[in-house]
């Protein structure tokens, strides 16, 4: 009988990756046993590979341990260490990682610049930015991106400008990032300089770059330019059906949004809400209320932003018999009666002379603030 073939030192790490693919962390332990029990404990392409292993499954002590078993890293292990705790979102331990690493390659930046973009810390980003020895065009992405996500788009559209000047290609997510900062600036030359990037750098078939420029025109007021590129778009999804209505409802043009609104194939939440949210600020409340009678007969379920706008239809309309429905029905499905809920309620109630059902509104609101005060 022939003798099992025994494990060599391109098996465990084929499995752990295996394992990384399916997010198995006890599998994973199980060949990380194996491994160091048939003696393949230090091997550094191992060793990383458990590393990854354990990133992936969310297992940061894991990965840890490996790590601090040491004792040879390579550029590997340090960044896959550093990326566990960023995905983690532990600012204070990738700061340490990334302060005793022996080079800080332009993927070990990007990663900092991303995490302190989620947090909010826009200098801190800015200054590992700054001082990075290597930089690629993911790290200039994301510097560009925590300028426009912390809402500093002038920021944004400079850091872009010396990017363009030192020759780095633009790309899908770079250009995503400047459209959007164009489109929160609402400077619209900004944006058709952008425009005529993207078509340069034959990007404008992206169906991410597409909605991005569409919910820019639209922000910047140009329905008609946004309506193009919808029209000629060859893969439209959710996001360009919404942008192109929010832009109508934003320009005040309800009946193009409800034409458009109307052929939308698949709507989806976010679509229900825009159409009746649209509706209340432009002075149809009525209308509001059908779409959204329309909305529960598809059977989708709303979200708290869609039940103030109902409310405040019925406000307007001092439809209280409506205004009870729908309060039966936030009733019915248990929704948390917020601050925000709770304030719409109060104001219905008001307003219909209800004083008794304003003041039981307000004994339920979890969390009384300054609004519900006001409002009673």
């Amino acid at each position: 009988a022939s003798m099992p073939a025994a494990p060599d030192t391109y098996t465990h790490p084929l499995l752990a990756a295996a394992c990384a693919a399916r997010g198995d962390a006890s599998e994973g332990r199980q060949v990380h046993s194996h491994a160091v029990k048939h003696g393949f404990g230090d091997n550094l392409y191992l060793r990383n590979a458990l590393m990854q292993m354990y990133s992936a499954c969310g297992c940061v002590a894991g990965a840890r341990r490996v790590f601090d078993a040491g004792p040879l890293w390579d550029a590997v292990s340090w960044n896959t260490i550093l990326v566990t705790y960023v995905r983690d979102g532990d600012v204070e331990q990738a700061v340490r990682v990334f302060a005793r690493m022996p080079e800080r390659s332009a993927a070990a930046v990007s990663s900092m610049v991303a995490l302190f973009a989620r947090r909010g810390m826009v200098e801190e980003a800015r200054g590992v930015f700054d001082g990075a020895e290597y930089r690629d065009a993911f790290t200039w992405t994301a510097m560009i991106s925590c300028f426009e996500r912390n809402d500093l788009f002038v920021e944004a559209l400079a850091v872009f400008s010396d990017m363009r000047e030192e020759g780095w290609p633009v790309d899908e997510a770079v250009m995503v990032s400047v459209v959007a900062a164009c489109a929160k600036s609402e400077v619209i030359q900004n944006g058709e300089v952008c425009h005529g990037l993207v078509v340069r750098a034959g990007l404008g078939r992206q169906v991410n770059v597409q909605n991005a420029l569409i919910h820019m025109y639209s922000s910047c007021l140009d329905v008609v330019a946004a309506r193009r590129l919808f029209d000629s778009g060859e893969s439209l999804d959710h996001f360009s059906w919404n942008s192109m209505i929010s832009g109508y409802l934003k320009n005040g043009r309800i009946e193009d949004a409800k034409a458009l609104f109307g052929v939308m194939p698949d709507k989806d939440n976010v679509s229900w809400s825009a159409m009746i949210a649209g509706c209340v600020q432009n002075n149809q409340s009525s209308e509001a209320l059908t779409v959204f009678d329309n909305m529960r007969a598809h059977e989708i379920k709303p979200d708290e932003v869609t039940l103030v706008s109902v409310i405040s239809a019925c406000t307007n309309l001092s439809a209280l018999e409506q205004g009870k429905l729908v309060h039966e029905y936030i009733r019915q499905y248990q929704y948390n009666i917020t601050i925000v809920l709770g304030t719409s309620l109060i104001d219905m109630y008001m307003k219909c002379g209800c004083m008794e059902a304003a003041l039981e509104v307000f004994d339920m609101v979890e969390e009384k603030g300054t609004p519900c005060w006001n409002a009673v």
